[in-house]
């Protein structure tokens, strides 16, 4: 399955505005472990959505490239912030994007497929949201091609979910430390763990007893 096969159902997601994967503040992990990284990195935000994620990164004297396939998505990003933003069409190796270049804060956002997103590298890859969003059989080219974007020594901070996929299926969708380490290689330090299953009522609803949120750090060795 190719990536771009899922453009219809994320595009849907934001026009029916069923948009539960968003949190209205930084996420916690963030807070708390990102520091540690190096202070003004160049960070990818894949798969970012409308996350306030991006504004926090950018406080901390980061420069943020948030890559979304909807443009509903980054519309809302700026309204909800109150950011204003320059907006271009450009073409990436033949690849169409639409950048909005944000001009309060240093976050650019790229409206298109983050699989033909090139030509830039990165400090850290921040993923929220994205691996678990993809089903199991895109997992590797999304990995394959985050690797690609990813700065000599660069470094992953990433979220992940676990539960029982014999209860219930995502998206978000389950991915735990064995498929982590398969997908990535490398070496992953677990900086954070937290239940969350009082807060999830819809996955009570199907059943799952447990709903665990994982915050990762990666590096290559």
């Amino acid at each position: 399955m190719e990536f771009g096969m899922e453009h219809n159902f994320w595009h849907n997601k934001w026009q029916i505005n069923q948009i539960g994967f968003h949190q209205q503040d930084a996420h916690i992990g963030l807070v708390n472990y990102f520091p540690k990284l190096t202070a003004q990195s160049k960070v990818m935000v894949p798969l970012c959505g409308k996350s306030v994620d991006m504004i926090w990164l950018a406080q901390q004297g980061c420069r943020v490239v948030g890559v979304e396939l909807s443009e509903i998505a980054a519309h809302h990003f700026l309204k909800e912030n109150n950011l204003s933003a320059q907006r271009s069409d450009i073409s990436i190796e033949g690849a169409s994007f639409i950048v909005f270049r944000c001009k309060e804060l240093s976050i650019d956002l790229y409206i298109g497929d983050y699989l033909k997103f090139k030509g830039q590298t990165f400090d850290v890859i921040y993923d929220r949201a994205a691996l678990v969003a993809l089903p199991d059989v895109m997992r590797a080219e999304y990995v394959d091609h985050s690797k690609q974007l990813l700065n000599e020594g660069g470094r992953l901070f990433i979220v992940t979910l676990e539960y029982d996929t014999d209860i219930a299926s995502g998206p978000p969708f389950s991915v735990d430390e064995r498929e982590l380490t398969e997908l990535w290689q490398g070496v992953f330090n677990l900086l954070s763990e937290q239940e969350l299953i009082d807060q999830e009522e819809r996955w009570r609803k199907k059943g799952l007893s447990s709903f665990v949120e994982k915050t990762w750090l990666w590096s290559e060795t």
